[in-house]
């Protein structure tokens, strides 16, 4: 589990299923599992490494989160079980580190069951972790 630092920005994200994504300075990292029980405020995820040899820039195009979850009733009435939302991936010297993390921040979210965090290039799994919520 996660504790979010410093200032917000929250963002359209109309693949997902709550119709939003939130983007946060940093993360710390609070404990670590694969179980948690499933509440308001809840963060989760995975810190993640990538590499592209020759890479150094920001916005490299074609990355996203895919994350799989029980079925939600999003904003806009929809029931779905998987979000999908673009990545601002940034390589400094071919490497990029950064998290990937989802925050259960509103109780339409607050859901027991499997959910899984994936880092996807142009619709491939580079990678994935699952997570149970109680």
């Amino acid at each position: 589990a996660f504790q979010m630092v410093g200032r917000a920005q929250v963002y359209e994200a109309p693949m997902a299923a709550t119709g939003k994504k939130n983007e946060h300075d940093d993360a710390k990292l609070l404990e670590t599992g694969a179980q948690f029980p499933a509440r308001l405020g809840l963060n989760f995820g995975y810190r993640y490494k990538l590499s592209s040899p020759g890479e150094d820039r920001c916005g490299v195009e074609g990355f996203e989160m895919r994350i799989l979850h029980p079925p939600m009733r999003g904003p806009d009435g929809q029931e779905r079980a998987e979000s999908i939302i673009p990545m601002d991936v940034c390589f400094k010297d071919g490497k990029a580190d950064d998290f990937l993390i989802y925050g259960l921040e509103e109780e339409s979210e607050v859901l027991p069951g499997e959910w899984t965090l994936q880092v996807r290039y142009e619709g491939e799994v580079l990678l994935s972790r699952s997570f149970t919520l109680f």
